[in-house]
């Protein structure tokens, strides 16, 4: 994933590399298969795509509703674990 470009970089020059991440979705969750359509090149929402996309898809609100959650859950535990990381 993206990490293994920044590690390979971090080697390239001596920089030691820790590397946390937190997981935000299962491998067996699915995903609205439009969602890339939602966001642009860096990941920032593309807000009326997005309620376009909702309004004529009200189908895909529900796991919409728990990818946001779920990413809420996964940045508070990203959080403490780097919390934790830097008091040691």
């Amino acid at each position: 994933m993206e990490s293994a470009i920044v590690r390979a970089i971090a080697q390239s020059v001596g920089l030691p590399m820790l590397h946390v991440r937190a997981i935000s979705d299962a491998a067996d969750q699915t995903l609205p298969s439009r969602m890339m359509n939602w966001i642009d090149d860096v990941g920032k929402p593309q807000t009326p795509k997005l309620l376009a996309e909702l309004a004529l898809h009200p189908h895909q609100i529900p796991a919409m509703i728990r990818l946001g959650s779920n990413s809420h859950l996964a940045l508070r535990q990203l959080t403490q674990a780097i919390g934790v990381i830097l008091q040691q």
